[in-house]
């Protein structure tokens, strides 16, 4: 940071006349005066005895001066060879300390922030100094016990009821005077509301417990972390019953088969996994080969074009997997079912030559197995 700097007893004279605007200037020996760098200055005066004229001398190099003209209220002026150039204390530094007793070293009423003090002459036991406006400083005075500091508008305050985050400690997080808060858990009464910021802190998503103890989701999505379960009361309300999760594979997993849980879609369950209406499996129609047959569920070939081969899924990958092949076109060109490295019921390839010839297999995760 630029600074005022001195020297002892710097005194010297004019080598040449300068003119009022003049900023370098010679004199006879500059040698007692400081070399400023880095925007430093050394205060100086140049007087004839009859006018005098503050400078801020900038740089030196020998005796030729840098310096900024009509300083602390003077005016620019001519002088000449031999008139007189020194660096003296001005007032400018010096009015300054006359805040300061210099006989106790100890202030005179409270020092101007603007100065280097605080503005502030006493102050009580956690009382806090804070910028209440721009080079202005303030003294916040210490909040009750179990207050906290927030921010008010753009000032720091004591609150015994803070707000952070959309988050209102206050009595409703506290419960009703029949459903107080235990110790490290928060209680709600019935129906009041819990929520939560989205993502992007644009909108609220919560959820309650209605009166007649029901939980109500909100309209959004519903998340859990992978392998936990989403867990349903049963209907008697005497035990849980698992629901779904996304297993460690990643894969969605519906139920206990272990508890002989049921699913059912469109109606009350009699099986394991029950859909009592319409059901869709992936269909894919093949034209060409060899290709492997993927996630698809029913293969259609149509070997109009020529014989080809269809390969089924690597078997090591595809246990309990169900695949259905059918040779639909009417040519004499076969479609080959291929086990793609392990026999299906004990041969490599199932051949599907006429039309309509359907081939429906599993695997066990060894081998495929044909049933049709």
């Amino acid at each position: 940071m630029a600074k005022q700097v001195f020297t002892n007893f710097a005194r010297t004279t004019l080598a040449a006349g300068i003119t009022g605007g003049q900023t370098s200037i010679t004199v006879t020996d500059g040698s007692a005066f400081a070399s400023p760098t880095a925007g430093d200055w050394q205060v100086c005066v140049i007087d004839n005895g009859t006018t005098f004229e503050v400078v801020h001398l900038t740089s030196r190099s020998g005796g030729t001066f840098t310096i900024v003209r009509a300083q602390e209220g003077t005016s620019g002026s001519a002088f000449s060879a031999g008139d007189s150039i020194l660096a003296p204390v001005t007032a400018a530094f010096a009015n300054p300390l006359t805040e300061i007793n210099l006989s106790t070293f100890a202030l005179t009423g409270a020092l101007a922030a603007t100065k280097g003090g605080t503005a502030q002459s006493t102050y009580a036991k956690g009382d806090t100094l804070y910028a209440s406006a721009v080079d202005t400083l303030s003294k916040l005075v210490i909040g009750s016990n179990g207050a906290i500091l927030q921010v008010a508008t753009d000032v720091p305050a004591w609150t015994t009821t803070p707000t952070i985050d959309q988050i209102t400690l206050g009595t409703a997080l506290k419960g009703s005077a029949t459903n107080p808060a235990a110790a490290g858990v928060i209680r709600l009464a019935n129906g009041q509301l819990v929520a939560w910021r989205n993502n992007g802190n644009t909108a609220d998503f919560s959820l309650t417990i209605a009166s007649d103890d029901i939980l109500a989701l909100p309209a959004t999505s519903v998340r859990l972390a992978n392998d936990n379960w989403l867990i349903g009361r049963n209907n008697a309300g005497t035990g849980n019953v698992n629901i779904a999760k996304v297993n460690t594979n990643d894969n969605v997993q519906f139920g206990n088969s272990a508890t002989d849980q049921k699913f059912g879609f469109g109606g009350a369950p009699t099986f394991l996994l029950h859909a009592l209406g319409d059901i869709g499996w992936k269909v894919t129609n093949y034209t060409s080969g060899p290709t492997t047959i993927a996630d698809t569920v029913i293969a259609t070939g149509d070997a109009t074009g020529g014989a080809f081969t269809l390969n089924l899924p690597a078997a090591a990958s595809s246990a309990d997997k169900i695949v259905i092949a059918i040779k639909i076109d009417a040519s004499a060109n076969a479609v080959t079912l291929s086990g793609n490295g392990s026999n299906i019921n004990g041969a490599g390839s199932v051949s599907l030559a006429s039309q309509y010839d359907v081939a429906m297999v599993f695997c066990n995760g060894t081998q495929w197995y044909r049933i049709v």
